[in-house]
């Protein structure tokens, strides 16, 4: 008589430990595709935060250089030269001498900002990007320097701004030129950084330069 031998039954498979379906690989994916999502306002908004404070930065440094000027210049700022001028006679350039460090005169949020961006570029709009005030009220002229002490209610008067990438100007002679025009107030989330005649920066809020007071003028009253 033949007996049959039977194979052993086989056993179900197994999945090995610690490996993923393809439905559990692409609900993980979905899940840090979602917490990507959710933070990339915050980044983004850390980044922007970043650049304003850098630009914050870059005017009290700015400022610093501006009183070792005026300290050595009997309270004397800049002479005032713009568009048209020889580059070495605009504010910048005179300042350089006084430890001005290039990469300071420009916001990193400018959109004409690159890392080759010099004082020297032959297009106005990137040379800069900031905004000195002309101070119009003293009757300057192009040469004639501003002085300080002409200056009485120094804190509120906005010695320097920030213009629009779109501007070419060095100066900002209020009232004959419209700071609307020149000036780019809503660089940082809807705010603008400013830096004041004593020397303390600050940021403000759209429109806050030029309303309820005109912070570009030295006439307390307007």
């Amino acid at each position: 008589m033949i007996s049959h031998v039977h194979p052993p039954a086989r056993k179900p498979r197994r999945r090995a430990v610690g490996a993923m379906t393809i439905l559990e690989l692409l609900v993980v994916i979905a899940i840090i595709s979602l917490l990507a999502a959710l933070l990339m306002p915050s980044l983004k908004n850390a980044r922007q935060a970043g650049k304003g404070a850098a630009c914050l930065s870059n005017l009290r440094q700015i400022a610093m250089v501006l009183n070792i000027y005026a300290n050595e210049n009997d309270d004397l700022l800049p002479p005032i030269y713009g568009v048209n001028s020889p580059p070495d006679s605009r504010w910048m350039w005179r300042l350089r001498p006084y430890g001005l460090n290039d990469r300071v005169i420009f916001c990193p949020e400018d959109p004409l900002f690159t890392p080759t961006s010099t004082p020297l570029d032959p297009d106005d709009r990137k040379t800069h990007s900031y905004i000195l005030n002309g101070l119009a009220e003293l009757g300057l002229q192009i040469g004639q320097s501003p002085f300080l002490g002409d200056i009485s209610n120094s804190s509120e008067v906005v010695l320097l701004s920030e213009k629009k990438p779109t501007e070419t100007d060095y100066y900002l002679s209020y009232p004959a030129e419209d700071p609307d025009h020149e000036l780019d107030q809503a660089r940082h989330r809807e705010k603008a950084n400013y830096l004041f005649a004593d020397s303390h920066a600050q940021s403000l809020p759209t429109g806050k330069s030029l309303v309820p007071h005109n912070l570009w003028t030295i006439d307390p009253s307007d």
